[in-house]
């Protein structure tokens, strides 16, 4: 393997506002059968990455960020030349990959303890898969813009609380044009509001909610609520607790290996729907931190891939995406 990486940094002259830094990579790696089955073990890619940002801000705590990206990459797996599967066949696994995205955060400061904030990013995301003798071309779009008023004190002391309230935009169109039946737009307005608080000089609070109308979701209320205490200068402990969700897909870890020609047309699907809570601690002790986590979540209707029976459907594709009948949990827990 080789790769090739470079950054630069700088202002765009002496004494200016403006500022930028540039981040370009050339990767290339050679394909391997480590084994001798005939088989690719490690694939091959070639690989091209440029990222560059601007930033501008003043005295004033005013600030702007622009910023592009593009990676272009061909990956190739599969049997190597001259290798065979076991029924005696050539089979191909290529993935190209096209990808540009744009993204813009900035805030100006109206006034001391208020604060606009505006967020943004665009995505435009080209795939071409081979799996075996099918080829697949897919092309994914998302946006996502975010505006908020940010509140807090002019002369901050432990007392001081702030809020934000705010409203964003996730928008995402999907085309898959040799698979016609899974292209969709989804649009996903939603608004928000998040509180922060102290009570005592060991005890803050953070509650916040959220608002969002899907056209495949339908409309969701998502609240989270975190407390922060303070047992002493080197020892403080978190709770967290939330919700979340996301629009049914057919892009899942399952899929993505399979492609989607084997999976038939969505049907009547739920959203899926998070909860989840942590609690976490974090000590000091001499020239030490000790970071402990423990964490759980619980998804309803979580979206899995079965085979379909072939006395069913004996003509149709042998792969659906389905709902789970019972929840899906995770817990665990983390120590550094």
């Amino acid at each position: 393997a080789t790769d090739l990486v470079g950054f630069s940094s700088g202002s765009l002259r002496p004494d200016s506002r403006w500022a930028y830094s540039v981040l370009a990579g050339g990767h290339r790696q050679q394909r391997q059968d480590l084994d001798g089955d005939g088989w690719t073990n490690l694939p091959g890619y070639r690989r091209l990455a440029l990222r560059p940002r601007i930033f501008w801000s003043d005295n004033t705590g005013t600030s702007l960020l622009l910023t592009a990206g593009t990676t272009l990459e061909n990956r190739e797996g599969g049997t190597v030349p001259g290798g065979l599967i076991p029924s005696g066949f050539r089979f191909a696994e290529a993935l190209d990959t096209r990808r540009l995205d744009l993204g813009v955060n900035g805030q100006r400061v109206l006034s001391p303890g208020w604060t606009l904030s505006l967020r943004g990013a665009a995505l435009h995301h080209f795939q071409r898969q081979q799996i075996g003798d099918v080829s697949e071309r897919g092309r994914t779009r998302t946006g996502f813009a975010e505006v908020a008023l940010v509140r807090t004190d002019a002369s901050p002391t432990w007392r001081s609380a702030s809020w934000v309230i705010g409203a964003a935009l996730d928008t995402e169109g999907l085309r898959v044009f040799d698979v016609s039946r899974f292209d969709r737009t989804v649009a996903t307005p939603g608004a928000f509001v998040q509180y922060d608080r102290p009570f005592t000089r060991w005890l803050r609070t953070s509650t916040s909610v959220r608002l969002d109308h899907s056209n495949l979701a339908g409309t969701i209320l998502s609240p989270r609520l975190s407390a922060l205490v303070k047992v002493n200068p080197q020892l403080s402990v978190r709770l967290s607790g939330g919700t979340g969700f996301a629009a049914p897909t057919a892009r899942l870890e399952e899929t993505a290996v399979t492609g989607l020609s084997p999976v038939a047309a969505l049907g009547d699907l739920r959203a899926e729907r998070a909860r989840s809570a942590s609690l976490a601690v974090t000590g000091r002790f001499g020239g030490f931190e000790l970071d402990a986590t423990v964490f759980g979540s619980e998804i309803d209707h979580a979206l899995q891939v079965m085979q379909v029976h072939p006395g069913l459907d004996p003509f149709g594709p042998p792969l659906r995406v389905v709902n789970a009948l019972t929840p899906t949990r995770t817990w665990g827990t983390e120590l550094f």
